[in-house]
């Protein structure tokens, strides 16, 4: 399931052309990335959720790297292409929202399917609060890239101070 949804995002961007405004997006692509690298870094030995590893790839960095660097710039890109231009709140609230719901329920499937673990007391809860805060960081990093990495610094900062992370 892990490679389907990488290869899914890839194939939604292929299909609705939004790979053509990658150097437009690619901040915000590698912003996400980088995110995704320090979560890793400072809850390598102390996750709060993983990425189960099943077939085609048995290895846990193999999948995690999937999602560092394929799975999730791919769904930067194609969240911010083709996020409304328009200047009604409501189209722009409502688009978040369908991505937010999305992810909320992919992730409830894949703890269903024992392709997601939680760990630490992690729950789907706190990962409803995560990706709010993930689409709202990945919009203020591509118009506000610097007030994107204070309040990401604060994030993360909330997280390790929330969940007890220890730094050994």
């Amino acid at each position: 399931m892990h490679v389907g949804m990488a290869a899914f995002m890839v194939w939604l961007n292929w299909r609705y052309k939004t790979y053509r405004r990658w150097r437009e997006f690619q901040p915000t692509m590698l912003y996400v990335a980088a995110c995704d690298l320090l979560y890793q870094c400072i809850c390598g030995r102390y996750r709060l959720w993983t990425y189960v590893p099943k077939w085609p790839v048995h290895h846990q960095l193999l999948t995690d790297y999937g999602y560092t660097f394929v799975f999730l710039p791919a769904t930067a890109l194609f969240y911010l292409s083709r996020y409304p231009n328009e200047s009604r709140l409501y189209a722009k609230l409502l688009y978040v929202l369908k991505w937010y719901a999305a992810f909320v329920i992919g992730e409830w499937v894949y703890v269903k399917t024992t392709y997601m673990a939680y760990d630490h007391g992690w729950t789907l809860g706190w990962s409803m609060l995560f990706n709010v805060m993930m689409f709202l960081l990945m919009l203020l990093h591509h118009m506000r890239p610097l007030w994107a990495y204070l309040f990401t610094l604060g994030a993360a900062a909330f997280w390790v101070i929330v969940f007890r992370i220890p730094f050994s």
